[in-house]
């Protein structure tokens, strides 16, 4: 194995990430801090003077992901910013189960005045609201009354667009979930990179612990026909119903940007540059690198 240059956010990202960093050096890949300074003067040194001959992969906040992509540093990042709208994997994806079916799509300025109209349509007292986009424009939440949201998510609100588009669906009862790092391309096509469970019944509950019947459903998805990255993130879980508990996709997200609770941070360094190191090998192969 050759080395990868593993750009990793520190300053912005709100997890621990001392376990990543001793995986990459333990299997001796290149570090390369990026800070918020980076980001404030728009000058990417770690990346921008690196060996061009390396390939790099790019871990960290949302933020700073796009301001690399901004800068024209988008290549090793992992996150497909359309793909990875709810509209788009769901609509891409018909023969995988979601946790919310049952579904709509409201532009912001709209979600107040309707919200009353599809509680009832749904006959349901609450409703689970998340952004369409991948972008994490604000938290996905239950809720009962949406003006009432709305007012408690003034910071984040106030400067969203009317027109951005927000994932409406009567609320379900969630048991366990999973977090899921999996590959759809080169040599991890198909195959569970790594995985955790991360919460039960709303609350925090880490265990490295995955049954059968989730590993099947995250293989599942990594061997649909479309998948918004080379390696991306399946979140599945338990759909509490009365008298039965089924095992669903909660969502997709990129594997550049999604924090890692208690998965082995040694199969992900493993397995993430084992396929970053295969596609520099053929982007310069067709001499693209």
């Amino acid at each position: 194995m050759g080395k990868v240059l593993w750009a990793i956010d520190f300053d912005g990202f709100a997890e621990d990430l001392s376990g990543l960093r001793q995986s990459v050096e333990k299997h001796g890949h290149t570090l390369a801090p990026i800070t918020m300074e980076h980001y404030y003067k728009e000058r990417f040194t770690p990346i921008e003077n690196r060996d061009p001959d390396t390939p790099w992969v790019f871990y960290g906040s949302l933020q700073v992901a796009r301001k690399l992509s901004e800068l024209g540093h988008p290549e090793g990042i992992i996150n497909n910013f359309h793909g990875l709208c709810c509209s788009t994997y769901m609509s891409n994806m018909p023969g995988v189960p979601f946790v919310n079916p049952v579904h709509v799509f409201l532009p912001y300025a709209k979600l107040a005045t309707m919200s009353r109209e599809l509680m009832g349509y749904w006959d349901t007292d609450h409703l689970f609201i998340k952004p369409d986009s991948g972008e994490k424009l604000f938290g996905g939440q239950v809720v009962s009354d949406v003006y009432d949201f709305i007012q408690k998510e003034q910071a984040y609100l106030q400067d969203m667009p009317l027109e951005t588009m927000v994932f409406v669906a009567p609320a379900v009862n969630l048991g366990r979930e999973w977090r899921i790092i999996v590959g759809s391309g080169g040599v991890l096509a198909g195959e569970i990179v790594a995985g955790c469970q991360y919460k039960n019944k709303g609350h925090k509950s880490q265990s490295n612990d995955i049954p059968d019947d989730v590993r099947e459903m995250a293989r599942l998805v990594a061997r649909s026909p479309w998948t918004p990255d080379p390696i991306f993130v399946v979140d599945i879980a338990e759909v509490l119903y009365p008298e039965q508990t089924e095992i669903a996709v909660l969502e997709l997200n990129s594997f550049s940007c999604s924090g890692m609770y208690c998965i082995d941070t040694d199969a992900v360094v493993q397995g993430v540059s084992s396929l970053i190191e295969e596609r520099h090998r053929e982007s310069v192969a067709i001499g693209i690198a």
